[in-house]
């Protein structure tokens, strides 16, 4: 497997707020986790924001900083998904020959004419006007985000913002540990030569943890309630990973969690089967195994809602290229299935990414280990957005 697996897109968090972060767009990631170099470092990052940096370098063909000119949101090709093209003026490129302006594609937007929207919960969301730092990488013609959310940087106030990670650096600290970064990946010549030799200001504001804006999208309450349907269509169910009783049992297992805290007032309820393979806008809440490749995170949901921000239906893939088990015994390169499942059935109740590490909502879930048991962070955070 990747030495660095992501999923919820985003990567580590690592600063937690005493009431729940809820956002519009997360991601869970997976990884092998070893600690990067600490001699790597060009300025005093957290760990878990140097190789979150490590990585997205490493991934993206362009880093480019730029502003925000147009949103434009439309259907999929195959309509089952819906995406925005967002244009970037940019204004400077770290790596790539950065044209004028650029068009990222990314997951989620809201059809006016139709009166519907999705939520990725993985993906970066834009507004015009912003000024952003994003990692890209060419697929096909297009320009898409580099771990989803976790790419994506707000500027304001000379600080950078990033709302998948919870936190803010200073610019002035944090593009001097990229371009180090580049030059350690062999690309210092495509670094503009103002850039090549930057070094962090001694008056860099330290790492801070951010209040990420809460979303208004909720399912219709009192007593909320989402039934949904599993399509256990696993290439790897029936070996020492988990029969088909296993996958099933730890995709119920991890609903239940959630159901289990007495203070809210929410319940996910188990309806069956389904045939569906691919996930999509049709009034049904659905599981399922898809193929995304090894470049995608390992699991993603989707979340479907109607002009008055009530959410009506609510979707999950899993990544059948990434290796899961369902046995609660994962090897190191595993991941287990019902510890991520309890990650994304926390974003069908729209909770974002929380910095305590050992939360439920935090981004990163390493291989090979369990995580099947909601903690404070995570139980404050369905009790605020569904009272009992």
């Amino acid at each position: 497997m990747h030495r660095w697996l992501l999923l919820l897109g985003l990567l580590p968090l690592l600063w937690i707020q005493s009431r729940p972060v809820i956002a519009t767009a997360i991601p869970l990631r997976f990884s092998q986790a070893q600690p990067f170099p600490l001699a790597e470092r060009a300025t005093p990052l957290s760990n878990h924001l140097l190789v979150t940096l490590h990585d997205l370098v490493e991934k993206a063909d362009q880093i480019v900083r730029g502003q925000v000119t147009d949103v434009q949101s439309f259907w999929s090709e195959d309509r089952s998904i819906i995406e925005s093209k967002v244009t970037i003026a940019v204004k400077y490129g770290l790596i790539g020959g950065a044209l004028p302006t650029l068009i990222v594609r990314t997951p989620g937007g809201y059809l006016a004419t139709e009166g519907v929207g999705m939520v990725s919960m993985h993906a970066a969301t834009y507004a015009v006007g912003e000024e952003v730092l994003i990692f890209i990488h060419q697929q096909g013609t297009e320009w898409r985000m580099v771990d989803g959310a976790v790419g994506k940087f707000l500027i304001q106030d000379d600080r950078a913002f990033n709302h998948d990670l919870a936190l803010a650096h200073s610019i002035d600290g944090l593009l001097p540990t990229v371009v180090n970064l580049v030059r350690k990946r062999g690309l210092q010549s495509q670094v503009p030569i103002a850039w090549r030799y930057l070094k962090p200001t001694e008056q860099a504001a330290p790492l801070q943890p951010i209040k990420v804006q809460s979303s208004v999208q909720k399912w219709a309450t009192p007593h909320a309630a989402a039934a949904f349907y599993v399509n256990l269509n696993s290439a790897q169910i029936g070996d020492e990973d988990g029969d088909r009783n296993a996958f099933r049992n730890a995709i119920q297992a991890a609903a239940t969690s959630w159901n289990s805290v007495a203070s809210a007032d929410f319940a996910l309820t188990y309806a069956g089967a389904t045939n569906a393979t691919q996930t999509g806008y049709n009034g049904v809440n659905e599981v399922l195994f898809m193929h995304k490749g090894r470049k995608e995170r390992a699991a993603a949901a989707q979340v479907w809602y109607r002009a008055d921000q009530t959410i009506v239906e609510a979707d999950i893939w899993i990544n059948d290229d990434f290796a899961w088990n369902a046995t609660g015994t994962p090897s190191a390169t595993e991941v287990d299935l019902q510890s991520a499942l309890l990650h994304e059935f926390g974003h069908w109740l729209i909770l974002g990414h929380f910095t305590d590490a050992k939360a439920v909502m935090f981004a990163r879930l390493t291989t090979g280990t369990l995580k099947r048991d909601l903690q404070q962070p995570d139980i404050r955070g369905i009790s605020a957005i569904y009272p009992e």
